[in-house]
């Protein structure tokens, strides 16, 4: 149970494939299918692509990279994946130095020429400020008036959907994990993720890991509340 605390060294992310482990406790969501209708769209077409996944901190960016790379390594290997913008390569230069040198062949004097395929995930906290930056007003304007088209930044509403030959956007934020029902709030991913946990399974490691300590352990307070 202790590769669920948020303290485990399971809970940080990179983006090159999924444990076993991580790949049976993945339970799909809607903004999955919505990532990879763009990436699959995008190796369709020699226009240089840049795919935003914007969200919060911890809201599963990185899983979600890490879990298309295990299943459509093909599709994947064709991207640059820039991943948690708030890093820089060099310490004498602060990340939205880092973040214009990944988004040069996207600027408005490269754009047209360049066919590279990127993914960006980031913060939308680190994107505000690019978008406020020196280096947006020189030469990003474009890629500027696309993320004000879509609205991102507004918590009230649901980005918009704008057509673009070289920009998509998937923010985290436009999909929740709970429902509201007759009955009440309900949540088919929070469900799930207690299904993978508890479900009595020979696939399930926890189930197998609850039949082994039960043979050694009795009276425990962890296999007590498990059961």
């Amino acid at each position: 149970l202790s590769k669920l605390r948020e303290s485990s060294q399971d809970a940080v992310e990179g983006y090159t494939g999924l444990s076993d482990f991580k790949k049976y406790l993945h339970v799909t969501r809607p903004v999955e299918s919505v990532l990879e209708g763009y990436l699959k769209a995008a190796v369709e077409t020699s226009e240089s692509t840049l795919i935003f996944l914007c969200g919060s901190v911890g809201d599963g960016k990185s899983h979600l990279l890490s879990y298309l790379s295990s299943v459509m390594p093909e599709v994947l290997e064709k991207f640059d994946i820039h991943n948690d913008a708030t890093e820089s390569f060099d310490p004498k230069r602060n990340s939205l130095d880092t973040l214009a040198d990944v988004l040069r062949p996207f600027s408005d004097s490269r754009i047209g020429q360049s066919n590279q395929k990127l993914i960006l995930a980031i913060n939308l906290g680190v994107l505000h400020n690019f978008l406020e930056s020196d280096y947006v007003l020189e030469d990003y304007q474009v890629l500027k008036e696309y993320i004000d088209k879509a609205n991102v930044f507004d918590s009230d509403s649901i980005t918009k959907i704008v057509e673009h030959p070289h920009f998509r956007l998937v923010n985290f934020g436009d999909y929740n994990m709970f429902e509201l029902t007759e009955n009440g709030p309900v949540s088919a991913y929070m469900s799930k993720l207690f299904s993978k946990i508890t479900d009595s399974t020979t696939e399930n490691p926890f189930y197998l890991a609850y039949q082994r300590d039960k043979k050694i352990f009795e009276n425990n307070t962890l296999l007590l509340n498990y059961k």
